[in-house]
């Protein structure tokens, strides 16, 4: 394992960028693949997630407040 003593932060490789590229591009053409319902229930799934977050930190606006829905 190499030390490294210089302050600037590392700068990532062109490979490595490319393929973060190519599997990012993977995963939008798998989620714009996905029927509606599908997408509709990841919306739901990201709003309760992050419904405690928001919550502990201040009071929720009432457009906040997650879904009650079941898709």
């Amino acid at each position: 394992m190499e030390i490294r003593t210089d302050p600037t932060p590392a700068r990532p490789d062109r490979e490595l960028l490319d393929r973060l590229y190519l599997s990012k591009q993977a995963l939008r053409a798998m989620r714009t693949a996905l029927p509606l319902p599908a997408k509709v229930a990841a919306v739901v799934q990201l709003q309760r997630a992050m419904h405690p977050l928001i919550e502990r930190q201040r009071p929720l606006r009432p457009w906040e407040r997650p879904w009650n829905v079941t898709p």
